[in-house]
């Protein structure tokens, strides 16, 4: 079909296509047709083809859109993309599951065509070396469906074959501005693909039709609602702290109970860091608390400086927990810092090779953050994808105080039951002023059903860790 094809207005691309009803030409539903290139949120998507396709378009003039791209598996049209670089495709990443490319499906790219049914000369097919869909991209979804294809070879640059130049990021487009969109989609509702690249010219339409329609899976900050007529239409975060289990991480601290740390009820959340690839929530309103984690009923580390890698990040009177990975990087929680906070202007820094923050201890260094990268998918003030990496202007001398942590690889799972350990300096109890010393706790790994229970969508199986306390030590909010 047509998904992935760009969304033209003026001579620049602002989208590509996306989604559109069962009907094609349902005039009720405005078509979700254009996702610019970064994150947002991820719900399931409501029934219906992800195919889209060319109604009541004209036949392009040959090679007149030089940057299209038929995207083929088994050299069969399913999707159409555009060549952004050299040996880049940008397409949608509905248009190949993730179980079709496994050796046995010959993913390729068809350059400078126009009718693909023909050889012509100007023809360039080239095998895809590898994918790479968003990393907040569902299967089967609707939002972030977008996929960068990494050809083999390089495109020879013709009059046929030109790659296409992105908008900027705030690159914004007006309601009514006439655009154009094309493909080799089918051009009736039960028909056959296309053999030649037809395009239609279609309305930017204002965002509130498309939400009002759409609901939950249209999103305002990162699509492009457009008009059809219909008779033509294309047819888809003591916070940061590391969870050791035996002696290696396995999560750092999420959140827990916003109003009682002690609350039966509620098991506590870790982010698991075995995991690579991380999905954002939906927009579901979160459980209403502060951020910030402590350490409830635990004890002084002992002895000091047993736990090398722990990282006291601070900024004015804010602090989180944090862990060193490499001599120059630092891993916490994505809240820790807001995005209104600029390195360089604001004190932004890291305090290594510390037991108690309040003493000017031989062991410490203190190195300022240059910048800081967070998750893409994280939504300030959000619960998923609570993970940040901070980047120090300078590198940690490594010592009996300051090493680095290992990360766990990404399938290593821990059992229920298994004790692990977080340590941090945060609240001793509610409303009490943080630790001046590294304080640690045991907790008991729990069955993420409990989770699930009580946390419901705030809660991300996949990609967090559920923790047991006896209600006397914990870590909190």
């Amino acid at each position: 079909g047509d998904s992935g094809s760009p969304l033209i207005c003026g001579t620049k691309p602002q989208g590509l296509a996306a989604y559109t009803p069962n009907n094609c030409l349902d005039p009720q539903y405005p078509e979700g047709d254009a996702i610019p290139w970064w994150c947002k949120a991820n719900v399931p998507s409501p029934g219906g083809g992800m195919e889209s396709r060319i109604i009541g378009g004209n036949e392009a003039k040959p090679h007149s859109r030089p940057y299209m791209v038929s995207v083929q598996i088994n050299k069969k049209h399913v999707c159409g993309g555009m060549l952004i670089k050299n040996n880049y495709v940008l397409t949608a990443a509905h248009c190949v599951k993730n179980t079709e490319y496994n050796g046995k499906h010959k993913l390729e790219v068809l350059l400078g065509a126009h009718n693909i049914s023909q050889k012509e000369t100007q023809q360039q097919r080239i095998q895809v070396q590898k994918y790479i869909k968003h990393p907040c991209y569902k299967e089967n979804g609707r939002l972030n469906d977008i996929m960068l294809l990494k050809l083999k070879s390089k495109a020879k640059e013709s009059k046929a074959v030109k790659p296409i130049g992105l908008p900027k990021q705030n690159e914004n487009i007006s309601d009514q501005e006439k655009c154009s969109i094309a493909g080799w989609g089918r051009t009736h509702q039960n028909s056959a693909v296309s053999s030649v690249l037809r395009e239609v010219t279609l309305k930017i339409q204002n965002n509130n039709e498309c939400e009002r329609l759409w609901q939950q899976y249209f999103d305002t900050d990162n699509m492009i609602c457009t008009a059809t007529d219909g008779r033509k239409a294309f047819c888809q975060g003591d916070s940061g702290g590391p969870l050791i289990c035996g002696k290696k991480l396995q999560g750092l601290a999420a959140y827990t109970h916003p109003e009682n740390c002690l609350n039966h009820e509620y098991p506590e959340v870790c982010r698991d860091m075995a995991v690579v690839a991380y999905r954002f929530s939906n927009n579901k309103k979160k459980p209403q608390g502060g951020m910030e984690g402590h350490i409830i009923g635990g004890n002084e580390v002992n002895p000091p400086h047993s736990r090398p890698y722990m990282v006291s990040v601070q900024f004015n009177s804010r602090m989180c927990g944090g862990m060193l990975i490499r001599n120059d990087y630092v891993l916490t929680a994505a809240h820790c810092i807001k995005n209104t906070v600029i390195p360089g202007q604001d004190k932004l820094e890291v305090l290594l090779g510390a037991h108690n923050i309040n003493d000017n201890e031989p062991e410490q260094q203190r190195i300022q953050v240059q910048k800081y990268i967070k998750h893409p998918c994280y939504k300030e003030n959000g619960f998923l994808n609570d993970i940040m990496l901070l980047k120090l202007k300078s590198k940690a001398k490594q010592n009996k105080a300051v090493k680095l942590i290992d990360l766990p690889t990404q399938n290593e799972n821990i059992a229920d039951q298994e004790n692990c350990s977080i340590a941090g300096w945060g609240w001793t109890k509610k409303n009490s002023t943080p630790s001046s010393v590294l304080r640690e706790v045991t907790l008991k790994i729990q069955n993420n059903t409990e989770c699930e229970r009580l946390w419901q969508q705030h809660f991300d199986t996949d990609h967090m860790i559920c923790t047991a306390f006896d209600g006397i030590k914990a870590f909190c909010q």
